[in-house]
């Protein structure tokens, strides 16, 4: 990311993933998984916490406010 910070996405299908990753570019990771699956919110947890980050945004209040923006 252009100011430097680290972005961590998820998603359930791989290649996808790895696409997105791709796409945007520097400093982002991708860490498959489901977010209404709690073994997999732990490890994405995990996984941006092993690499000294923070999440400042829970996937399920992006998801949230996904479903808020097509009312």
């Amino acid at each position: 990311m252009a100011e430097g910070a680290y972005v961590f996405i998820t998603g359930r299908r791989q290649k996808e993933l790895e696409d997105a990753v791709r796409e945007i570019g520097d400093n982002v990771y991708g860490v498959q998984g489901d977010v209404a699956n709690l073994a997999d919110l732990d490890r994405l947890y995990k996984t941006v916490k092993a690499r000294g980050g923070s999440i400042s945004s829970s996937p399920t209040r992006a998801w949230e406010n996904s479903l808020r923006s097509k009312r």
